[in-house]
């Protein structure tokens, strides 16, 4: 998450229009990783949602396996 959170204030990761995170100062891109780190602790413990890992994957793997988990838990259009 840290990586991921500075690797954005440089510039990196998808092409964000207005990234808040871009060109700011380290101390507050790690202010935003911590927050993000302790966000997601905290529902890891609620037990809310599904994780899916996106390390080294495309986004058209992720958003497979989104949309299959999510037709096998709530079928759209419902079913009736």
């Amino acid at each position: 998450m840290t990586r991921r959170i500075l690797g954005r204030g440089r510039g990196g990761s998808w092409p964000q229009p207005g990234d808040p995170l871009r060109g700011r100062p380290a101390e507050r891109l790690l202010q935003a990783a911590d927050a993000a780190v302790a966000d997601a602790a905290a529902l890891e413990r609620a037990a809310l949602g599904s994780r899916v890992d996106t390390d080294g994957r495309t986004v058209e793997e992720v958003a497979e396996e989104v949309a299959e988990a999510v037709a096998i838990r709530a079928p759209w259009p419902p079913l009736t």
